[in-house]
């Protein structure tokens, strides 16, 4: 399971763009998945993508704060 989980974040990385936040979000959360599949820790699914969303609006915020964001 965790070979698929490395394949699915390496292949994401090749294909998004080449800025330093979005690959930071994405080996951090990939690890996370790693770590939680390597220990077994019990965590809900639903919590992980509550967290993923609350972190991801929070970029988005900052990034719009910034004049950066999206168009």
């Amino acid at each position: 399971m965790g070979i698929l989980i490395l394949d699915a974040g390496l292949t994401m990385m090749k294909k998004m763009q080449k800025k330093p936040l979005p690959r930071l979000i994405l080996a951090v959360s990939c690890a996370a998945m790693l770590l939680i599949n390597f220990f077994s820790w019990n965590i809900s699914s639903i919590a992980l993508l509550v967290t993923a969303g609350i972190v991801s609006l929070a970029v988005f915020a900052a990034g719009n704060r910034k004049g950066g964001g999206q168009r």
